[in-house]
């Protein structure tokens, strides 16, 4: 199945799934459908682009860029088992990026 979450050619089926990643990518309205996606006691696994980024590079649209924190607001209702913001380098040696990352379980 290929379907765009975006444009609503694939909709996140309501807990289907034990695992959604989502790494290098924003868009804020599929925060509610991840969450409804899992399955509970499921993880969710998400890494994107802070605000900060906007100093080191692309992406700067603010819409594709995290606040700080925003990724605990959103998983507040989850047990979150790892959180880290951090300016480091995405690959070792690579150019230095502003990082968001968070592993949140569903409750069961």
């Amino acid at each position: 199945m290929v379907g765009n979450v975006e444009d609503g050619t694939y909709i996140i089926p309501m807990e289907a799934y034990d695992v959604i990643t989502v790494f290098n990518y924003l868009h804020r309205p599929l925060f509610r459908d991840i969450k409804d996606g899992l399955k509970p006691g499921g993880v969710a696994v998400f890494q994107t682009y802070l605000e900060d980024q906007i100093q080191f590079g692309k992406p700067t649209n603010p819409a594709h860029l995290l606040r700080r924190g925003e990724l605990e607001e959103v998983f507040a209702d989850f047990e979150i088992l790892r959180v880290k913001e951090r300016i480091d380098s995405a690959v070792p040696g690579g150019k230095p990026c502003a990082l968001a990352g968070i592993v949140a379980r569903k409750p069961a």
